[in-house]
C-alpha cells in the first residue's frame, strides 16, 4: 500500500474510532437520564446534566478532524461520502446528548413520582428508543445497509405508540399537577425525538455506503366535510391529480350518505377526472389511524366539529367554503364548481409546496 493510502487509511480509522467513542459518550448519558428519571436519582440527573460537556468537546474534536482530513487528503466518492456522513451524524449524536440533558433536568422538575401505568409506559417508550439509536449506530459503525433500512421503520411505530400516551396525558387519564404534566410530556417528546435522531443516522448510514440519499417525505392528508359528496371528494382528486408523489390523500364526511353529487361527476369528467366510481366514505378513524394523517383539512366549519380530539402530531386546517352548489340551475352549479375547483387547487398547491417544497408533485 502506497504511504498516501496508508495516511488516509489510518486517519479514517482514527476517526471512525473517536465517532465510536461518541456514540458510547451519548448511549450512556441517554442511558443515565432514563434511570435518574425512572428512580428519582437527582444525583445521577444532575451529574447526566454535567456529562454533556465531555460529550460536546468529543463532538468538536470530530468536527476538528473531519474538516483535517478533508483538506489534508482531498477525498472523492466513498472516502467523501464517509466523511460527509460523519460530520453529519456528529451533529446527530450531540442533539441526543442535549435530549438526555433535558430528560434530566425535566426529572429535577417533578414534584412526585409518576403514577404507575404513566412510568410503565415511559419506561417502555425510553427502552425502544435506546434500543433503535443503539441498532442505529451498529448499522452505521457496521457499514451495512440492510439493517440501516431495517431500523429506519422502526420510529413509526414509537410514534403510534407515543401519540397514545400523548392522548391520555392531554385527556386526563393522569391526575398529575399541570407542571409535572408538563415535564412529563417534554420528556415523551425527547424520547421521540432519540428515535428520530436514529433515523437519521440510519440515513448517513445508507448515504455512505451505497450513496443512497434521503427520500421525500409522503404526507397524508384527510379532507373532511359534512357528508362528503362534493366539496371533499372534489379536494381529494385534485390532490391526486396534481401532487402524486407528494402525499396520499383521502376524505370523508361526518354524515355520509347518498351519492356522489351527480353535477360534480361531470364537472371533473370534463377535467378528464373519474369519481364516478366514487361513493360517500364516513370518519370512522381508530385514534391510531387518525394519528396516521399529517393534516386534516375541514372545507365545511371547524375540524374539531368532526374529531373530539386531534391526535397531537397531527395539524389541521379549515378552508371553509361554504355549502356546495345546491338549488342552482346547471350554469350556476357549473360556475360555481368552477370557482371551488380553482379555489382548492390554488390551496392545495400551496401546501404541498409548505410540505414538500417548491415544485411538489
Amino acid at each position: 500500500m502506497a504511504r498516501y493510502e496508508k495516511r488516509l487509511q489510518e486517519d479514517l480509522t482514527h476517526i471512525r474510532g473517536q465517532v465510536r467513542i461518541l456514540g458510547d459518550m451519548v448511549e450512556k448519558v441517554l442511558n443515565d437520564a432514563v434511570h435518574a428519571l425512572l428512580n428519582r436519582n437527582v444525583t445521577l440527573a444532575n451529574e447526566t446534566v454535567l456529562a454533556d460537556h465531555p460529550i460536546n468537546r468529543q463532538m468538536r474534536e470530530i468536527d476538528r478532524i473531519c474538516h483535517g482530513f478533508i483538506a489534508r487528503h482531498l477525498p472523492s466518492a466513498g472516502h467523501l461520502r464517509m466523511i460527509s456522513s460523519i460530520i453529519r451524524l456528529n451533529i446527530a449524536l450531540e442533539r441526543v446528548g442535549d435530549y438526555a440533558v433535558t430528560i434530566s433536568r425535566e426529572a429535577l422538575q417533578l414534584k412526585a413520582p409518576m403514577e404507575e401505568m404513566i412510568q410503565r409506559e415511559v419506561e417502555s417508550l425510553a427502552d425502544e428508543s435506546r434500543q433503535i439509536l443503539h441498532q442505529a449506530l451498529d448499522a452505521f459503525h457496521g457499514g451495512s445497509a440492510e439493517a440501516a433500512r431495517s431500523v429506519m421503520q422502526l420510529p413509526g411505530h414509537l410514534e403510534t405508540t407515543l401519540n397514545g400516551v400523548y392522548s391520555n396525558l392531554i385527556g386526563g387519564e393522569y391526575t398529575r399537577d399541570s407542571g409535572d404534566l408538563f415535564a412529563i410530556s417534554v420528556i415523551l417528546t425527547q424520547l421521540k425525538r432519540v428515535a428520530d435522531q436514529a433515523k437519521n443516522i440510519c440515513e448517513e448510514a445508507l448515504f455512505a455506503t451505497t450513496g443512497e440519499t434521503k427520500t421525500k417525505k409522503v404526507y397524508s392528508v384527510l379532507f373532511v366535510d359534512r357528508d362528503n359528496r362534493s366539496l371533499s371528494p372534489m379536494a381529494e382528486a385534485i390532490a391526486a391529480n396534481s401532487h402524486p408523489n407528494s402525499g396520499r390523500y383521502t376524505s370523508g364526511g361526518g354524515s355520509p350518505g347518498g351519492e356522489i353529487d351527480s353535477a360534480l361527476v361531470n364537472f371533473m369528467e370534463q377535467r378528464g377526472i373519474d369519481l364516478s366510481a366514487l361513493r360517500p366514505k364516513g370518519l370512522d378513524y381508530s385514534s391510531g389511524e387518525l394519528a396516521g394523517f399529517h393534516v386534516i383539512v375541514s372545507l365545511q366549519g371547524a375540524a374539531t366539529d368532526y374529531f373530539s380530539q386531534i391526535p397531537f402530531h397531527t395539524t389541521y386546517l379549515e378552508w371553509d367554503l361554504g355549502v356546495p352548489p345546491e338549488g342552482l340551475d346547471e350554469v350556476e352549479v357549473k360556475q360555481r364548481y368552477e370557482e371551488i375547483y380553482r379555489e382548492l387547487s390554488y390551496r392545495i398547491q400551496d401546501l404541498m409546496e409548505l410540505l414538500r417544497g417548491e415544485g411538489a408533485d
